[in-house]
């Protein structure tokens, strides 16, 4: 789930770009090309014409198991944080401290 987009619908074929020496394909670059790619196609396909990203992304290189286990478990425990994060818009009305104290109640 992207916003209140479902990308379940959305092809998994996904092709890497010809021509391109993969030694120079950055982590940005190819984050980059994903998200142009993917917001064409939620723009044509759901005619959503005011989605869009994050400006940007966090990297992180994992070293080890813990470190891989520590990245799983933000991943799948993120998503349930979005509803007291200051960024969703439903919480726009509420102010900040009002956000701090639910997070404690958690």
């Amino acid at each position: 789930m992207v916003g209140n987009a479902d990308l379940r619908s959305l092809p998994r074929d996904c092709t890497p770009p010809q021509n391109t020496d993969r030694s120079k394909m950055y982590l940005s670059k190819i984050v980059h090309g994903f998200k142009s790619s993917v917001t064409r196609m939620i723009r044509k396909q759901w005619n959503h014409h005011r989605f869009g990203w994050q400006r940007s992304f966090y990297d992180h290189v994992i070293r080890n198991d813990e470190d891989l286990h520590r990245v799983r478990t933000y991943i799948q425990n993120n998503p349930l944080s979005w509803e007291l994060d200051e960024d969703n818009r439903t919480n726009w009305k509420m102010g900040n401290a009002d956000l701090r104290s639910l997070r404690r109640t958690r």
